[in-house]
C-alpha cells in the first residue's frame, strides 16, 4: 500500500473538524462579522428594540447602561477580538464597544459591573470580556456571554433583567440577538 494513502486520510479526518471548532459569526445576511472591521447592531431576535444607552434610573447619570429601545435597531457596535483574525470566531473573547458620535460619560466599551446583580454598563476600559455564541433558535441568532476566567468572577449569559429593563447578567432567559450589518454608524442616537 502507499504510504501517502494513510497519511492523507489523517489530513482529511483532521481538517473535517476544522469548521466546527472555528465556525464564524454571520450577520443577518449570512455575511461574516468581521474583526474590528465594522460595525453591527445588535438586534434582538423576538423583535423588542435594538440596544441603545440609557441612565440608571436612581445613580448617577455615569456611567451609562444598556437598554432596549422598541421599533428601533439601536446604536451599532464594533466587535474586536484579541486574535488577528478577519472574523469573529464563535465562543472566543471579544471585546464590544458602540460606535457612535455622541458624546457619553466615561467610554462607549461594554463592562461588567462587581457587587450584587451584575448589569452591562459602558466605560473607557477596553477590555476582552464577552464571547458570542450560537443559539442555535434560528438561523444566524446567537447569545452573548461573559467571558471568565475565575470562579470570583459574575458568569453567565447577558439577558434583559424584569426589575429595570437593563442588560445584565442572567442565566434566567438570555438576550437572543442577530447582528445587522450598519451602513452610517453616527445616524443611529440614544
Amino acid at each position: 500500500m502507499n504510504p501517502l494513502i494513510p497519511f492523507a486520510i489523517t489530513i482529511l479526518v483532521c481538517l473535517s473538524t476544522l469548521p466546527t471548532l472555528t465556525a464564524v459569526v454571520l450577520d443577518t445576511n449570512g455575511e461574516t462579522v468581521r474583526n474590528s472591521g465594522g460595525s453591527y447592531y445588535v438586534v434582538p431576535y423576538d423583535g423588542s428594540g435594538g440596544l441603545v444607552l440609557t441612565k440608571r434610573v436612581g445613580s448617577s447619570p455615569c456611567p451609562l447602561y444598556i437598554t432596549r429601545k422598541p421599533n428601533s435597531l439601536g446604536v451599532p457596535v464594533r466587535i474586536s477580538s484579541p486574535l488577528r483574525i478577519l472574523d469573529i470566531l464563535e465562543s472566543t473573547r471579544v471585546s464590544i464597544a458602540f460606535v457612535t458620535n455622541v458624546t457619553t460619560c466615561g467610554g462607549l466599551d461594554w463592562r461588567v459591573t462587581t457587587g450584587g446583580q451584575s448589569y452591562v454598563n459602558t466605560a473607557d476600559d477596553f477590555n476582552y470580556s464577552f464571547a458570542i455564541e450560537v443559539d442555535g433558535k434560528k438561523k444566524n441568532t446567537y447569545k452573548i456571554r461573559t467571558f471568565c476566567t475565575s470562579l470570583e468572577e459574575n458568569c453567565g449569559d447577558l439577558g434583559i433583567i424584569k426589575e429595570n429593563g437593563l442588560l445584565g447578567v442572567t442565566n434566567d432567559k438570555p438576550l437572543i440577538v442577530q447582528f445587522k450589518k450598519a451602513s452610517d454608524p453616527g445616524k443611529s442616537m440614544m
